[in-house]
């Protein structure tokens, strides 16, 4: 409210120069001293913003360890009842954002081809997987890069807590130099000028499939998201199915 109030009074849609030239030079000084209190009020507000969600995700996670705690008592003083958990605070899907499905031998869902280090191929338990195999040379080709990265549109994810949740399987992944590199699954998006990147640590080496997930808090007038996943900086065979997007409210 302050940053319309401060638009209104000071008029930075309009400005009107007369025909003094020292007027004209005090009216330009309001103008951009104008300009620099509104963006400065902007970043307050979006930081004001972000920390009133990591607020609430932090109560949430609170609540969720209490419950946990009450039940794991109730299984102590009652052994022969069954008290399975559940969280303090219930989530419900309000919209699937990005739902993966992948053919075997077909181009992505968007009909992008895949690039020369990935494929789509069935997997020994006979169903299909995104593969990328980054050797040295394919390394040193894509700069570290290989990653394959989905849009996800601002006006879905702007203001929501989104879910992102995939399947994982690797092969001899090498440990990377950077611990920003390596397996990758995160969600990129801008907001206030600053390029966020949140996302799971999926580790190296070689493991069978497993579930990689994370919760990120995306604030209002975010753009610029995508969710990008593959290998970065590293070379090895990583598998992704089953991946998904969603946005969650509480219930």
């Amino acid at each position: 409210m302050k940053v319309l109030l401060l638009a209104g009074a000071v008029g930075l849609g309009t400005l009107c120069l007369g025909a003094d030239p020292a007027s004209n030079d005090n009216s330009l000084e309001q103008y951009a001293g104008a300009q620099r209190l509104l963006s400065e009020a902007t970043r307050r507000l979006t930081d004001q913003q972000d920390a009133n969600r990591r607020a609430r995700a932090a109560i949430r996670n609170l609540r969720n360890v209490v419950g946990q705690q009450e039940s794991v008592l109730q299984s102590i003083e009652n052994p022969a009842l069954p008290h399975a958990w559940r969280p303090a605070v219930q989530q419900s899907v309000s919209a699937v954002v990005l739902n993966l499905t992948l053919r075997e031998g077909q181009p992505l869902p968007d009909g992008r081809k895949l690039p020369a280090w990935a494929a789509i191929a069935r997997d020994s338990d006979g169903r299909p997987a995104l593969k990328i195999v980054v050797d040295a040379a394919a390394k040193e080709q894509a700069k570290g890069i290989t990653n394959l990265v989905f849009g996800l549109a601002a006006e879905r994810v702007a203001g929501k807590r989104l879910v992102c949740r995939a399947m994982v399987k690797a092969e001899g992944v090498e440990k990377p130099a950077s611990p920003t590199s390596g397996g990758k699954f995160v969600v990129h998006y801008r907001c206030a000028g600053k390029s966020q990147w949140p996302g799971a640590s999926i580790g190296c080496g070689t493991f069978d499939w497993k579930p990689v997930r994370f919760e990120v808090d995306v604030p209002d007038g975010a753009s610029g998201a995508f969710l990008a996943f593959g290998l970065q900086g590293a070379t090895g065979v990583i598998y992704f199915r089953d991946v998904a997007v969603e946005a969650f409210s509480d219930d």
